[in-house]
């Protein structure tokens, strides 16, 4: 208003909220062009970007880790496991 004021032009009254609605428009055609691509990518990427932490970081259970990666270094015996080693005997 008081640039208005201060040019005499009242058209200047409405040229922020003119420009702040030509830079949403902007902000809604770049998603329009970018959601596309990134939805047929972002799953690969994301399944891609797991594949590689659980490899390095080796997040899987024990139980599903490779056997030369496994370790039964610590783990407690419990009642369940005494039966099942038992079972195993026959």
């Amino acid at each position: 208003v008081v640039m208005a004021i201060s040019t005499g032009h009242a058209g200047d009254v409405v040229t922020p909220l003119s420009a702040t609605v030509d830079f949403i428009a902007l902000l809604i055609r770049i998603v329009q062009v970018v959601w596309g691509p990134a939805l047929s990518i972002g799953p690969f990427l994301a399944l891609l970007a797991l594949w590689s932490v659980g490899r390095k970081q080796h997040a899987a259970p024990n139980w599903a880790l490779p056997a030369n990666v496994r370790s039964g270094d610590g783990e407690p015996i419990t009642p369940s496991i005494v039966v099942k080693a038992l079972r195993d005997l026959g």
